[in-house]
């Protein structure tokens, strides 16, 4: 498990470390965490057990309690930076936050466990687009 997180944390910061806008870091965050998942057939596996194991498991509970609020983190540091910079308008970020992360959350539980009628593509438009908004983020140069 620990490998997988090391891997795929390394490949989000060094995409995340390309984008100059946050509005580009917080597409990338999103792409980057499908791409890593669809990556490898057994890493959805890994991480269905990981959250199964969660729901029951205090050691487990416990590092995924330590896994989201680390995510949760890196998305909060993006919304941080552009709402600093003029590209965001953001009611709360740390909600907004914690929010997307459940849609990003919910997304690869989902891409795991059924046959999607959309495509990866459509389902993360969708995701950056609808759910960002819904959550009071308001991105300005989303169109650039």
């Amino acid at each position: 498990m620990q490998y997988i997180l090391d891997a795929s944390l390394i490949e989000t910061e060094d995409a995340l470390a390309k984008q100059q806008k946050s509005s580009d870091q917080l597409k990338i965050y999103l792409q980057t965490s499908l791409d890593f998942f669809r990556s490898d057939p057994a890493i959805s596996k890994i991480y269905i057990a990981f959250y199964y194991l969660s729901s029951f498991n205090k050691v487990y509970f416990d590092m995924n309690e330590k896994l989201k609020s680390e995510a949760v983190q890196r998305i909060l540091n993006i919304l941080a930076i552009g709402l600093g910079r003029g590209e965001f308008k953001i009611e709360n970020p740390l909600l907004a936050a914690k929010v997307i992360h459940i849609y990003i959350t919910g997304l690869l539980l989902n891409l795991a466990t059924e046959n999607s009628q959309f495509s990866d593509e459509l389902l993360l438009e969708k995701l950056q687009r609808d759910c960002l908004l819904s959550v009071g983020v308001t991105l300005f140069a989303f169109n650039s």
